[in-house]
């Protein structure tokens, strides 16, 4: 089942194989546009669509309470601000830095825990937006059986807002002073925003671009070489001597370049073009070539053709449902006899990851060997770090 928005109906649908289906039976769409065409603007229809991938169980949760609720599109939710109705948003506390403009902040897991303190009249006129539409809906059928007589669910919720122009608050960076942004909780909102729309990777570059140059508002981009796989390079003697290397999310090349001294013949890739672009200026009196692609759709004189790869930190950001897909994308890059090798956070196999950056296990890893890889090295190095403490993995395979 995928979700999709129309702004001209501001609704969501689902969408199962060929069948559009609206949840909404009291607004059909339109049957002339085409929900089956993702990210293409059709007629007089702009269609700007959240995809994401919900499991069937939690549809039906969601379809079991569509009848009970009552919802607003965002223009009826702004008129109803003006006229005082609360803007309720339930979403995470990690996606509430941006939010619509004089909304309240109450996330969907305390809601009815403390929503009668804050507003104990229940004929209160409320009005619950997520980031899509479907938590508020939960939410305010909780409300409604808690007593509440005049509460809303806004349909498209967060992602309508945005799309529809509406005005919002806490434009980060520019009101948030330099001494108060934290990158690490910038970037998990930018990751949490496009992941309402179904968009995994598009965050780094609107991260990139956010950046605008300071390299500090990118978590990861020290400029250094990452001091893991410095250690590990050190401890072992590597030499390049000419041998051709691949670096996977070379992001600003601090790690290309470092195997550029090391004698190295280097192609770092990024998806991001602004991080490319940036990489490219750092280093321009350097021979390494930066390019900007797509792990999933690399160059194809690219696939089998590298000595040595080196992932640093590329698979744990990405969704945990794709990381096989991603691990098989990354071990298609080298060469018969070549080695590849990996720098990741690290966690026990029965250790769930709770969140971004979504740490591996040596299961996860094996998946490498499952390329046709043999395992040369492990080793679990500690990061007493205080930003971001825990075990870092360092496995090397070779074909």
């Amino acid at each position: 089942m995928i979700q999709r928005y129309c702004v001209d109906c501001q609704m969501f649908y689902v969408c199962n194989k060929n069948r559009i289906v609206s949840e909404c039976e009291q607004v059909p769409h339109k049957p002339q546009y085409d929900l089956r065409s993702p990210g293409l603007a059709l007629g007089e229809c702009p269609i700007r669509i959240s995809i994401m991938d919900h499991s069937k169980e939690f549809l039906q949760i969601v379809g079991e309470v569509m009848p009970r609720v009552k919802e607003v599109s965002v223009a009826e939710a702004i008129e109803r601000q003006k006229n005082g109705a609360v803007l309720i948003d339930v979403r995470e506390d990690s996606e509430w830095a941006h939010h619509a403009k004089d909304s309240v902040h109450i996330g969907r897991g305390v809601i009815e825990r403390d929503i009668v303190n804050q507003y104990p009249d229940k004929s209160t006129e409320l009005i619950l937006y997520c980031g899509g539409g479907y938590r508020s809906a939960l939410a305010t059928d909780n409300l409604q059986k808690m007593g509440y007589t005049n509460v809303w669910s806004m349909a498209g919720g967060w992602t309508a807002w945005r799309a529809s122009g509406a005005p919002t608050d806490v434009e980060i960076p520019l009101l948030m002073a330099d001494t108060e942004f934290d990158p690490r909780a910038r970037t998990l909102e930018i990751a949490a925003e496009f992941a309402e729309r179904g968009d995994p990777v598009g965050w780094f570059d609107a991260l990139y671009k956010e950046a605008a140059g300071d390299n500090e508002k990118i978590p990861w981009a020290d400029l250094e070489t990452n001091r893991f796989f410095k250690a590990w390079a050190e401890k072992t003697g590597l030499k390049g001597e000419g041998r051709k290397a691949l670096v996977v999310g070379c992001g600003l090349g601090d790690d290309a370049v470092y195997l550029d001294d090391l004698g190295f013949t280097v192609t770092g890739f990024d998806i991001s073009p602004t991080a490319i672009e940036w990489a490219r200026k750092l280093h321009a009196g350097s021979s390494i070539q930066f390019e900007t692609a797509d792990l999933f759709q690399p160059f194809r004189s690219w696939l089998g053709a590298f000595d040595f790869v080196l992932e640093v930190y590329t698979i744990q950001p990405l969704p945990l449902e794709i990381r096989p897909k991603v691990i098989d994308s990354i071990a298609g890059f080298v060469t018969p006899g070549g080695e590849i090798v990996v720098v990741t956070r690290g966690r026990e196999d029965d250790e769930e990851p709770v969140e971004l950056p979504w740490a591996l296990s040596r299961k996860d890893l094996s998946r490498f060997e499952a390329n046709e890889l043999t395992q040369t090295h492990f080793e679990i190095m500690m990061d007493d770090s205080d930003e971001a403490p825990g075990p870092r993995f360092v496995a090397t395979y070779r074909r």
